[in-house]
């Protein structure tokens, strides 16, 4: 029975995974060169809990998105205009539209009809998603989360969270997030390691996931989409392996993408490992064991600001990567790894 449900899950999924050209995370162009997903559009109609009374979303979409010049420009805009402006409600009282705008706060709900009603008013189709988050400490909130898909073009949108992009809460303190675009655009091996969806339709995946294996899944920081690291690298290798990740650093972000990196928290003594990275111009790199940094300069110079390092782990040795603009003194550590034998 287990295998026939698997098989009408996967049926469900298949054709709907599909995408255009993914961006360049430094330093590509959005507006034209966008990863967007296949997905046919629900019958049903929207999850809508407050009508509009106090104002004119058109004229709200009309200012927000001056100057832009189809859906994908947009839906951006309005999304970066909403992260940038609302907060998080952490009284959690403020759940529509109207009241969200208003104070300029509100929780996910509020945050989700925000943005549907000043993109609908744009004339562009946004649909909810609802289901349960896990944050990158690993808590699972079951209690609910929404989030957002929307169509760029016929048949084909893409995914947001804007109550995640906005920023956290820590305590009882909202912090904004330095880049909202983090969670703008996700990509859906991506948004499986955080956001499950109660319908199997949003999963957009090729290999559709049960909500237990979901529960089950390590915690997978944000900062992998940050360095440009391939989703489905990390996809694969913590639903056959079973692996942990190593520990990521915020302090490197902008200056380097880990291209193909060792995806597992320690690595073994005697082992040797391929680390591919590209980092900005005018930047430097190294590979510290504890004892040696290995520089820019012993790295083989790929083109293009990509670098190659084969390394043997010794014993005694604790690796880390590390990253600085030429004009900084102070290195950013970026990943660290531990050591086994």
């Amino acid at each position: 029975m287990k295998k026939i449900l698997l098989a009408v899950i996967a049926l469900l999924a298949m054709g709907q995974y599909a995408k255009a050209q993914t961006v360049d995370t430094l330093g590509g162009n959005q507006e034209e060169n966008f990863a967007s997903y296949y997905k046919l559009p629900s019958k049903s109609k929207p999850r809508i809990s407050s009508s509009t009374y106090n104002y004119n979303y058109s004229e709200i979409a009309k200012t927000i998105t001056e100057g832009c010049t189809n859906d994908y420009q947009k839906i951006k805009a309005i999304y970066q205009w909403i992260c940038e402006n609302i907060s998080y409600d952490t009284s959690f009282k403020i759940r529509t539209a109207d009241a969200c705008y208003q104070a300029r706060k509100g929780i996910c709900q509020a945050y989700n009809e925000l943005l549907y009603k000043i993109a609908s008013a744009a004339g562009i189709k946004v649909e909810f998603v609802d289901g349960m988050s896990k944050d990158k400490t690993g808590y699972i909130e079951k209690k609910g989360h929404s989030w957002l898909f929307a169509y760029t073009s016929e048949d084909h949108g893409i995914f947001m969270d804007p109550t995640w992009g906005a920023g956290y809460v820590e305590g009882n303190t909202f912090f904004r997030r330095k880049n909202c675009l983090t969670w703008f655009n996700v990509d859906p091996e991506w948004l499986i390691f955080s956001h499950y969806p109660r319908d199997i339709t949003f999963q957009l995946i090729d290999r559709p996931m049960y909500q237990q294996e979901f529960m089950a899944l390590p915690p997978v920081s944000d900062l992998c989409m940050e360095y440009g690291i391939h989703p489905h690298n990390i996809y694969e290798s913590i639903r056959k392996e079973g692996n942990t990740l190593p520990k990521f650093y915020s302090k490197g972000q902008g200056l380097i993408d880990l291209i193909d990196i060792p995806l597992r928290k320690n690595l073994k003594i005697g082992e040797t490992y391929t680390f591919r990275v590209r980092i900005k111009p005018d930047c430097n790199l190294t590979l510290n064991n504890g004892a040696v940094s290995i520089r820019k300069q012993d790295w083989k110079d790929i083109d293009n600001g990509e670098y190659l390092l084969k390394h043997t782990v010794q014993e005694g040795e604790s690796l880390s990567i590390s990253v600085k603009e030429e004009s900084n003194e102070y290195w950013n550590i970026v990943v660290n790894y531990g050591i086994e034998q």
